[in-house]
C-alpha cells in the first residue's frame, strides 16, 4: 500500500479506488459534481518554474513571506520590482523562426545600468555557459507569468525547456534600472537582459544562476485552489510509518509543519499560535491560482531544522546543494511527503 493510500484510509477515514471521488448533487437542469483530488509530493518535487532575478531578492523574499505589521525592511521596498512599469518585461529563449522574436544578449546577475548607459562592449555573441547566452527570445504575456514585486519571485505559468534560457528588464522603487527592453530599443537592436533561467541550472555547472533557482515552491498541477475542502500536511517517513513530528536534540517532537513554518498561526489570522492546520495565506503561503504552495523560508528542509534545534540525522541539506539528480541519493531523499487533497466543483449541464 503506497504512502498516498496510508495517508486516505488514516486520517481520512474513506475507501476509495482512484485518486477522484465525486458527490453527485441534482441542481435543477444540471448536475453538481464535487471533485476530490489528492497530491503526494516528494521534498525532492519542488518547481522547476520558480525564480529571483538577483541573490538581494533572498533577503527581500524572506522579509516579504515573513512580515506580519504591513512594514518591509527599507532593502525589500528600495528593491520592490516595479512590475508596472514600461521597462519591465520577461523574455525567454525561442526558434529563431518565430516571426516576433527579439534577439538579445542574456547575462547572469546582470549590473544596474550606469548613469551613462550601458557599454556597447556588451553586445556581442560570446556564449559562456550558466553566464552569458546570445540568441533568440519571445516577449512573454501576462497570463504566462506572475511576480510578486516585493519578494522578487518570478513564477513562470508556461514549461519551458530545461536547457532554455529566460530574462528579465525592470527598473526598481529606488530607481535602479537593469537591462534593456524593447520599449527602449528599436526592432532591429539587440536587447540586453538579466537572465534568471539558464541551461544546465545545477550548482555544478552554473553555480551562480543555481542561486536564482527557488526550490521551496510545490505546483500541484491544478488551478483554482480554495480554502474549503483543502486539506494538506508533511509527513515523515520513520521506518514506513508516517510522521508530522521529529524529535530535537532533547527528544522532544516538533511538528514538521511548524519547523517549515507552514503552521504558525492559528486560522489564516496571522495571529499565533500554530494549530495543527496548514496557514492557508493566499500570496504567501500559497498562491491559489496557479496552485503552488510557497514555503515562507528558502531552505525550509535545513535551515529551518538548524534553527528548531533538530536532530541533525533528518536535515535534508542536499536538497538546496545539489541537483534533483544527486540529491536522490542522499539519506532523506525520500523521507519528506507533502501529502493532502482539494476539492473543486465541476457543473454539468
Amino acid at each position: 500500500m503506497n504512502i498516498l493510500k496510508k495517508i486516505i484510509f488514516s486520517h481520512i477515514a474513506i475507501l476509495c479506488f482512484s485518486y477522484f471521488a465525486f458527490n453527485i448533487i441534482a441542481c435543477k437542469d444540471s448536475l453538481v459534481f464535487t471533485e476530490t483530488t489528492y497530491f503526494n509530493l516528494s521534498a525532492l518535487d519542488y518547481s522547476d518554474y520558480h525564480f529571483i532575478p538577483d541573490t538581494l531578492y533572498k533577503s527581500s523574499f524572506v522579509d516579504f513571506m515573513n512580515n506580519t505589521s504591513g512594514t518591509y525592511l527599507q532593502s525589500t521596498y528600495d528593491n520592490q520590482i516595479l512590475s508596472s512599469d514600461s521597462t519591465f518585461e520577461i523574455w525567454v529563449q525561442t526558434e529563431d523562426t518565430l516571426q516576433d522574436k527579439r534577439i538579445g544578449v542574456a547575462l547572469t546577475m546582470l549590473y544596474e545600468e550606469p548613469a551613462g548607459g550601458y557599454s556597447d562592449t556588451l553586445i556581442n555573441t560570446t556564449q559562456i555557459p550558466g553566464i552569458r547566452f546570445f540568441g533568440c527570445f519571445r516577449k512573454l504575456h501576462p497570463d504566462e507569468f506572475y511576480i510578486y514585486s516585493y519578494a522578487g519571485m518570478i513564477g513562470l505559468k508556461i514549461e519551458i525547456p530545461e536547457n532554455s534560457r529566460a530574462g528579465i528588464t525592470y527598473k526598481t522603487n529606488d530607481g535602479k534600472k537593469y537591462g534593456i527592453s524593447s520599449h527602449e530599443s528599436n526592432e532591429s537592436d539587440t536587447l540586453l537582459l538579466k537572465m534568471f533561467k539558464t541551461e544546465n541550472q545545477n550548482p555544478d555547472e552554473a553555480p551562480l544562476a543555481w542561486e536564482l533557482k527557488l526550490k521551496n515552491v510545490y505546483r500541484l498541477l491544478t488551478k483554482s485552489i480554495f480554502e474549503e475542502g483543502f486539506v494538506f500536511n508533511i509527513y515523515y517517513d520513520s521506518s514506513g510509518v508516517l510522521v508530522k513530528d521529529i524529535p530535537d536534540n532533547f527528544g522532544n517532537p516538533k511538528s514538521i509543519m511548524t519547523i517549515t513554518n507552514l503552521d504558525r498561526y492559528t486560522g489564516n489570522t496571522q495571529n499565533p499560535a500554530p494549530d495543527g492546520i496548514f496557514d492557508f495565506l493566499p500570496g504567501l503561503t500559497i498562491d491559489t491560482a496557479e496552485g503552488d504552495i510557497i514555503f515562507p523560508s528558502l531552505r525550509p528542509f535545513y535551515e529551518n531544522f538548524v534553527d528548531a534545534n533538530i536532530n541533525t540525522s533528518y536535515y535534508f541539506s542536499e536538497l538546496y546543494t545539489q541537483a534533483k539528480g544527486r540529491a536522490q541519493g542522499a539519506a532523506n531523499a525520500n523521507s519528506y511527503f507533502l501529502i493532502g487533497y482539494f476539492e473543486s466543483i465541476n457543473i454539468s449541464q
